[in-house]
């Protein structure tokens, strides 16, 4: 689970990414938590978590000097 806040770009040193969410009611708790850490302004994304040897991340920004910048990181 990932909340979604307009302007907050580092969820996970933001305290906005929940992982091993196994459980309706813990998914429940989760879900809450995060809207309460965002102050209620934003949304909430829940996807599967997939189980792998390589960590993955891809970001685009397109700057007012520089135009399109993307960013991609990979943590094996």
């Amino acid at each position: 689970m990932k909340g979604l806040s307009p302007g907050k770009i580092h969820k996970t040193e933001l305290g906005l990414v929940r992982l091993g969410v196994a459980s309706p009611q813990k998914a429940s708790e989760e879900f809450a938590s995060l809207m309460a850490s965002m102050g209620g302004a934003g949304t909430v994304l829940v996807q599967r978590q997939v189980r792998g040897d390589v960590e993955l991340i891809v970001g685009m920004i397109r700057d007012s000097q520089f135009g399109p910048c993307v960013m991609l990181g990979m943590e094996a």
